[in-house]
């Protein structure tokens, strides 16, 4: 079952999931109870119904957490004791809940699409054209001067929650040997999103992209990144999937 504590607006706003087409074990989606929390009172009525519940689920001794997600107010602080009184196994479930929500229904996929979209127009559109302007003026951006032999930037916009990164690489008067290692960075791109098929582990495509580099290039062998990018959505970067060579998690379609 899921249990729900929130202010009075909240639990009004919830109703419609609670007493919706899914809601009381529709759909498979488990029965669903909405506890409103009383600003006057100490909440320990609802506490110990919270408590009731975890106590009645399996045999109620573990109790999966977002470690990282530390959240300030006495309304937490006294949750919190609460918890901790009653001696649960705490375990971090921050992985296996990202890795269950990083797969994008069709209208996520498209929210990210517009994202990008977004970013790609104020890139081309704005940023590009000022960057130049200031490489032609010789300007700065600020007291860090700016190294014009390659600059690389970075921006994204999130449009309804949903994030976009675009980074590009400007090149002001390149050497030769510049721009081959750039051919090259874009030829191990290809082999990168050739590798990304549903069910690859994240590591086996990380080490697909170094094979490449053992053959071609080895001296470049200690410069490429630790890492060759990350699942992305709601969340900017999620550091549980990262493409690496030591992740073993697997692409969804």
């Amino acid at each position: 079952w899921i249990l729900f504590m929130a202010s009075k607006k909240k639990v009004e706003f919830l109703k419609q999931v609670a007493h919706g087409k899914g809601g009381e074990g529709a759909n498979g989606v488990p029965a669903i109870t909405l506890l409103v929390r009383e600003k006057s009172e100490s909440n320990k009525a609802n506490f110990e119904k919270l408590i009731e519940a975890l106590k009645g689920s399996k045999n109620g001794r573990r109790l999966g957490v977002f470690s990282k997600d530390k959240f300030p107010g006495d309304f937490l602080k006294s949750w919190n004791e609460c918890l901790t009184r009653e001696g649960f196994e705490k375990v971090d479930i921050s992985g296996v809940v990202a890795y269950t929500m990083a797969a994008k229904e069709e209208g996520e996929v498209n929210l990210m699409r517009k994202a990008a979209a977004i970013t790609s127009e104020v890139f081309t559109k704005f940023f590009k054209e000022r960057v130049m302007e200031i490489v032609d003026a010789d300007e700065v951006s600020d007291k860090n001067h700016m190294h014009f032999g390659a600059i690389t930037c970075a921006m994204g916009i999130r449009y309804k929650s949903y994030c976009s990164n675009l980074v590009r690489t400007l090149m002001v008067d390149p050497p030769q040997e510049m721009q081959d290692h750039y051919a090259f960075l874009l030829q191990l791109q290809e082999e990168m999103l050739k590798e990304m098929r549903h069910g690859t582990k994240l590591c086996d495509v990380y080490a697909a992209v170094m094979d490449l580099v053992k053959k071609q290039k080895p001296e470049l062998l200690s410069k490429i990144t630790k890492n060759l990018g990350f699942a992305m959505g709601i969340e900017f970067r999620e550091g549980s999937l990262v493409i690496n060579s030591k992740n073993q998690h697997r692409l969804k379609k």
